[in-house]
């Protein structure tokens, strides 16, 4: 630090105009320590963290140091000297010091499985064919599904035939394959690990009677449905998933809220009209709890009394109770990192033969990073993890409701990146840790809840960097 200043007084230091404006400094006022100006970077230490706050790298003394996220002014900053980490301070976890990243993983949302991709061949299209296919997953399901063309048909003609057949696009998808032999077909959503339930021919005739169908995705030299595994299959150790989680009122769901600020003003007006009991997965909204008042049926005026007539303690009570977080992930709960690692290198194919992530939203998060060649920061690819669901909710504690209020932690990712912000609303952030076999958790910014949903949908890859103390 150059510009050190002592006063006796607090009155000394703020007579004081001669302290640099475009540079950082320190003084002392006879009672406590103040840090002006731009760019002040200090020792990384728990007592200099705070919100915001990104940890960098000096390359002069080859050290972590801490750069206060208010100083921060790019015009200034030494990039020759300093590495930034490109994450933010939001929190402590054990001797661990979480850093979240001010930028997405992958610029567009991400799957938290892959598809299943299947390459249909041997089709003869210069003679009348046909065949029926049939798929299965949950209430998508679409069995005899005809598909049938005169000699002289091409693979885009049988295609606009199979995608026009009433399936689900969501989950279902034909195209022609790159190198012209076949058809490709893509299925989301599985509900099974039987690979021939997801897509399989039948009644094959004419130009059909040869046809193949060959599934892409292996490890280990065998099918697997990665939307439908149990991550314990790969994970050495790894337990078997946790289906609940636990809310602070001792009920046991499948979700629960993370941000209470969102989780109250969602439910307010869109939880239940009518009565439900606590047990139940979503809360009333305020005006039926408050009815519940003058309710003459004994369960429904009980619940009310329990929480004293006041809707925001019933709402807290159906808040996650975060320290039961910690099971959700199986083995360990801060193996973000090893866990992130192992899925994020699980490679498969699509129809087309093109090389793809099995699960695509660890995958990014795998591959995030600061890499800087001849230097070793620890901000490397490979030293962040997609947030386990612990430490999502400890983000998402600090996050606004939406831009019109804006936090210290939206301030600061948007000081250090303009594009990078992260209000409670609208976002939709994956965990690396799953609920079942096809489903993972996830932080809802709509309602503030920490809820799972199935492995197929597409949400935000951030990653985190969980970093020990020198």
């Amino acid at each position: 630090m150059a510009n050190l200043f002592n006063y006796p007084s607090r009155a000394a230091y703020v007579a004081d105009t001669s302290r640099p404006a475009q540079q950082s400094s320190v003084s002392y006022d006879g009672s406590e320590t103040i840090v002006d100006g731009r760019n002040v970077i200090l020792p990384f230490t728990p007592a200099n963290c705070e919100v915001g706050d990104m940890v960098i790298y000096d390359t002069l003394e080859n050290k972590k140091k801490i750069l206060k996220w208010a100083s921060y002014y790019a015009g200034t900053f030494d990039a020759s000297r300093y590495i930034k980490s490109n994450a933010v301070f939001v929190g402590f976890q054990g001797r661990r010091a979480l850093f979240f990243a001010v930028a997405n993983a992958a610029s567009a949302a991400q799957k938290w499985a892959c598809a299943c991709y299947f390459r249909l061949t041997g089709l003869d299209l210069t003679v009348d064919g046909s065949f029926t296919f049939n798929t299965y997953y949950s209430s998508a399901a679409h069995n005899d599904n005809v598909v049938s063309w005169e000699a002289g048909a091409t693979l885009a003609s049988v295609v606009t035939t199979m995608n026009s057949l009433g399936l689900n696009a969501s989950y279902f998808k034909a195209a022609a394959l790159a190198d012209g032999t076949g058809i490709g077909i893509q299925v989301d959503y599985p509900t099974t690990a039987t690979v021939s339930n997801i897509f399989s021919l039948t009644a094959q005739s004419g130009g059909a009677a040869d046809a193949e169908v060959e599934y892409m995705n292996q490890y280990d030299g065998n099918d697997a449905v990665f939307q439908y595994m149990n991550t314990g299959s790969v994970i050495p150790g790894r337990k078997a998933a946790t289906t609940s989680v636990l809310r602070r009122n001792g009920n046991i769901l499948s979700y629960g809220g993370a941000h209470y600020d969102k989780f109250y003003d969602y439910y307010k007006t869109n939880g239940s009209a009518t009565f439900v009991a606590e047990s139940t997965a979503a809360p009333m909204n305020k005006a039926c709890f408050d009815a519940l008042a003058s309710s003459v049926v004994e369960a429904e005026l009980a619940l009310y009394n329990k929480y004293d007539g006041d809707y925001g303690k019933y709402i807290k009570a159906a808040m996650v109770s975060e320290e039961t977080l910690r099971g959700v992930m199986g083995l360990w709960y801060d193996g973000e990192v090893e866990q992130t690692a192992i899925l994020g290198q699980i490679l498969t194919k699509d129809y087309d033969e093109n090389v793809i992530p099995a699960f695509p939203a660890c995958y990014y998060a795998y591959r995030f990073g600061v890499n800087t060649p001849g230097v070793t920061t620890g901000f490397e690819a490979g030293q962040w993890g997609s947030p386990t669901p612990w430490q999502i909710v400890k983000i998402i504690k600090q996050v606004g409701l939406n831009a019109s209020n804006k936090t210290t932690l939206n301030l600061a990712i948007e000081k250090f990146n303009p594009s990078g912000t992260f209000y409670g609303n609208g976002s939709y952030f994956w965990t690396c840790a799953e609920y079942s076999a096809n489903a993972a958790f996830y932080y809802v910014g709509n309602s503030g809840s920490l809820l799972s949903n199935i492995k197929n949908l597409t949400n935000v890859s951030r990653a985190l960097l969980a970093l020990v103390f020198d």
